[in-house]
C-alpha cells in the first residue's frame, strides 16, 4: 500500500476527524459549549479553519455526533452479531460501543456531565435521537425480516435507544465506577425478553394503510409482542 493509497488517505482523514472531536470536547469541558468557536477547535486540533470545513459543517457536528451516526455505525457494524436475533444483536452493539468509548480522549463520563450541565449542548444532542431510533429500526428490520416501519420494530428501537440513554445517565451519576460494558450488558439482558417478543410479533394490519378498523390500543401493544409495556 502506497503512502497516497485510498486506505492511507482514509486513515489520515479518520485520524484528523478524531483529533478535531477530541480538541472540541476538551474546549467545551474547559469553556462551555456556547463559548467555543470553529476557529478555536481548528486551532486546538492543529489544523486550519478551511480544513475543518472540509470535514465538518460546524461545531455542532463535531460535538453532537449522534450515537449511531453513519460514520460510527460503520465502525460498529463489523462487531454486531446479526445471526441470533435482536437481543444478541443489541448486546453485541452495546459491547462494541463500550469498547469504542473507552478510547476517547475526553472520557464519556466527563462528556455526559458536561451535556447535562449545558442546555445548549443538550438541545443540540437531542436533535439526533430520533435519527438513532430510525437507524435502529432499519437494523432490526434487517435482522428480523420485519418492515422497519412496523410497530414492533419501532417499539424495539425506541426501547433500545431510551434504555441506553438512561443507562449512560446513571453511569455518569456513578462517576463511571461500574465498568460501562458491565452496565450495558445488564441493560441488554433486561431488554432481551421484550426484544424477543418484538422480533416474533406478527405484522399487524394496522401497519398498512388498508387497515379498516383501528384496534384497541391495549390489544395492539400485546399483539406487537411487547407485553412488558402494559405495566
Amino acid at each position: 500500500m502506497t503512502e497516497h493509497s485510498p486506505g492511507r488517505r482514509e486513515q489520515r482523514k479518520a485520524a484528523l476527524r478524531q483529533a478535531v472531536r477530541d480538541a472540541g470536547w476538551q474546549l467545551v469541558v474547559d469553556r462551555g459549549y456556547e463559548s467555543v468557536t470553529v476557529d478555536d477547535i481548528a486551532s486546538a486540533a492543529g489544523t486550519s479553519t478551511a480544513t475543518f470545513y472540509r470535514h465538518f459543517s460546524g461545531k455542532e457536528e463535531v460535538l453532537t455526533r449522534r450515537w449511531l451516526s453513519p460514520e460510527r455505525l460503520a465502525e460498529l457494524a463489523p462487531h454486531i452479531d446479526k445471526t441470533q436475533g435482536l437481543a444478541v444483536a443489541v448486546a453485541s452493539l452495546f459491547r462494541a460501543y463500550a469498547t469504542m468509548a473507552a478510547g476517547y480522549q475526553v472520557d464519556v463520563v466527563t462528556r455526559l456531565k458536561v451535556i447535562n450541565l449545558d442546555m445548549g449542548l443538550e438541545i443540540a444532542m437531542a436533535r439526533g435521537r430520533q435519527e438513532d431510533i430510525e437507524t435502529l429500526a432499519e437494523l432490526f428490520g434487517e435482522i428480523s425480516g420485519q418492515p422497519p416501519g412496523s410497530l414492533a420494530m419501532r417499539l424495539a428501537a425506541s426501547l433500545t435507544a431510551s434504555a441506553r440513554i438512561t443507562a449512560m445517565s446513571r453511569w455518569a451519576e456513578l462517576d463511571g465506577q461500574l465498568p460501562l460494558d458491565t452496565l450495558l450488558d445488564e441493560v441488554a439482558k433486561t431488554l432481551a425478553a421484550t426484544l424477543d417478543n418484538c422480533e416474533t410479533a406478527r405484522r399487524r394490519f394496522m401497519d398498512t394503510v388498508e387497515a379498516p378498523v383501528a384496534p384497541d390500543i391495549g390489544e395492539l401493544v400485546v399483539q406487537a409482542g411487547c407485553g412488558a409495556m402494559r405495566r
